[in-house]
């Protein structure tokens, strides 16, 4: 239930301004969905972010392969919410 309502959210997102996307995302989002990702959105703001794919466990390697380009930055659901590790962002960042 969660990747379908992933991917409304994305398209209701992407009909609020011109500049919510580009070519680059929305090439990656179709391929994550072809590969067989339930739903995909871009989040973040300011110029930045990331693409949240959301996938059966038997399709995570096809979806890891069809964006072999972009760097995982792997999450996990925790009972305290949101949380960033700092020491994993500067391996991401430099």
């Amino acid at each position: 239930a969660i990747g379908p309502a992933v991917r409304e959210s994305w398209e209701a997102k992407r009909k609020l301004a011109s500049g919510v996307s580009s070519g680059q995302i929305d090439l990656a989002v179709t391929q994550a969905l072809e590969a067989g990702a339930s739903g995909v959105k871009l989040t973040g703001a300011g110029g930045g972010g990331f693409l949240l794919v959301v996938c059966p466990i038997e399709r995570q390697r096809a979806v890891r392969d069809s964006l072999a380009a972009m760097k995982e930055f792997p999450v996990r659901l925790d009972h305290l919410g949101s949380r960033v590790v700092f020491n994993a962002l500067r391996d991401i960042w430099g």
